[in-house]
């Protein structure tokens, strides 16, 4: 457990710098067009689906610390960044925007490079923020933790900057000499809604002997990520768990996994995951209320501190067998 008054703290650093720091720039090759308040996960066909009153909750670095609880945020602000411009924002995505999902390679690809973008904008933000705080905070408790977050950050960076790179590689192309195979997608639908959405990366080891699935929220020695969605949409929730086929050898034990377990043991785990790891997320207010109670949400908030300022590694084991997908189902 984090001490409160840490978080408290770190909470008001935060937010005195984060809106000044933020990183605002189109990260599309050779772009210099003025950058606009993109979604990483879409407004009309998501957000919307989930809402309630236009509104929907979510973990907000600059007060779920002194509050221990989600945020009200609406929609129209909900999940933005500020990664693309107008044109770039509106031209690439059009596959998952205009269109519902049907599981084609290039919506999968669309999903996880838009993942990719948003963390590495916010890395970049994050890694700004740091150095202004030493710069300025002269005082401040936590500067051995400020320059470790630093160096893992940037770190973070190069390799995010990397898988970019593989994507741009073949959005650059024109749309009929893309190869959208260069990811693999591993889709599984639930057959009802579920009022949550995540668009997060995250970085899980499979032990096969112990059936076991680890996830470091610190710096691994070499970091592999996975490209983590989750969204309603019709009558079902799809989850999708992507990476670069180049990665697949670094992955085949968990996928071979979880394709072997039952639904009930996918949702559970996939809860673990998000309570653990993710921290773009968005339920229904309605639904929260209802079915999550202050223990789930308070155990979800923690992990998410922890991830944020703790420099030691959180396994799934750690996390409560919880089905968050089953306590936000759609019951209207």
């Amino acid at each position: 457990m984090i001490p409160r008054e840490k978080m408290i703290e770190w909470s008001k650093i935060v937010s005195k710098y984060l809106k000044e720091c933020t990183f605002k720039k189109c990260i599309f090759p050779n772009c210099n067009v003025k950058y606009s308040k993109a979604h990483s996960i879409q407004k009309s066909k998501i957000l919307e689906r989930i809402a309630h009153n236009g509104k929907v909750m979510s973990y907000d670095p600059r007060k779920t610390y002194i509050t221990g609880d989600f945020e009200e945020v609406g929609i129209n602000k909900a999940s933005t960044f500020f990664g693309f411009c107008n044109h770039h924002d509106n031209s690439l995505f059009l596959e998952i925007e205009d269109k519902d999902y049907n599981g084609t390679l290039e919506q999968n690809f669309l999903f996880a490079y838009r993942t990719c973008a948003r963390q590495y904008v916010e890395r970049k933000t994050a890694l700004k923020v740091y150095k202004k705080i030493l710069r300025e905070q002269k005082d401040i408790q936590m500067n051995s933790l400020i320059h470790e977050e630093i160096n893992l950050t940037n770190y973070l960076i190069d390799k995010l900057s990397n898988q970019l790179q593989k994507f741009h590689g073949e959005l650059t192309k024109r749309s009929s000499n893309r190869d959208y195979t260069i990811l693999f997608t591993n889709m599984k639908k639930l057959s009802y809604i579920s009022l949550i959405a995540v668009s997060s990366i995250i970085d899980l080891r499979f032990n096969i002997k112990e059936e076991k699935i680890h996830s470091d929220v610190t710096c691994p020695k070499e970091f592999t990520p996975l490209f983590f969605n989750v969204f309603p949409q019709n009558n079902s929730t799809f989850l999708l768990l992507s990476c670069f086929s180049t990665d697949l050898d670094v992955f085949k034990d968990l996928f071979t996994y979880i394709d072997s377990i039952n639904t009930n043991k996918l949702e559970t785990l996939y809860s673990q995951i998000i309570l653990s790891q993710c921290q773009n997320l968005f339920v229904s207010p309605s639904r929260m209320e209802a079915s999550l109670s202050k223990k789930i949400v308070s155990n979800l908030v923690n992990n998410m501190i922890y991830s944020m300022i703790s420099k030691r590694s959180k396994h799934l084991s750690s996390t409560p067998p919880i089905n968050i997908f089953q306590s936000l189902k759609d019951d209207s």
